[in-house]
């Protein structure tokens, strides 16, 4: 991956290096379990992945996280863990402002720092631990000549694998 993302040499019909390491590892994998060796994958966990898919919409657990909040260990975890956390987050993602600016694109830092939290507390909502932040990789993606709509493409293609219970599948299918 690494090899293809920094030689600047395209492979055949522009398949993206990652892209072919994933393939390539998904085939060995496959090819692995079906010669009875042992492997990350098989039919039962694909078979058990089947049964995820359908239409799971997003549900609100504002009450869940009021009663997490207000727990008892919650006090003895906000200063030591979740303070720190946040804290680290806001910092790599002004990183992040500064590595676009780097390459040549300015951001507001106070607006992109205010859509990247309220979107982190907006998934908080849902029941998401996981903060979003502002992506590490705008220059590499820069460089190969990515734009806005590559942002797009992930955001519609997450969604999609979230609404319809794909990614059960796509773990057993990728290990």
């Amino acid at each position: 991956i690494l090899t293809s993302y920094f030689s600047g040499i395209r492979l055949p019909f522009n398949i993206p290096g990652g892209a072919l390491a994933v393939g390539v590892g998904t085939a060995a994998a496959w090819i692995l379990y079906h010669l009875g060796d042992p492997s990350p994958v098989s039919a039962c966990t694909l078979c058990a992945a089947k049964g995820d898919l359908g239409l799971h919409l997003p549900i609100p657990v504002i009450g869940d996280m009021i009663e997490g909040l207000s727990h008892p260990l919650a006090r003895q975890f906000f200063v030591p863990v979740m303070i720190p956390m946040g804290l680290f987050n806001v910092l790599g993602s002004l990183q992040n402002i500064e590595s676009a600016e780097a390459a040549g694109d300015l951001y507001p830092t106070a607006p992109s720092l205010a859509v990247n939290g309220l979107g982190s507390m907006v998934a908080g909502l849902f029941g998401s631990c996981y903060p979003t932040t502002i992506y590490i990789g705008h220059p590499g993606w820069k460089k190969l000549g990515a734009r806005s709509g590559y942002s797009i493409l992930n955001g519609v293609f997450f969604t999609f694998v979230a609404l319809f219970g794909l990614s059960s599948l796509m773990a057993a299918v990728i290990p």
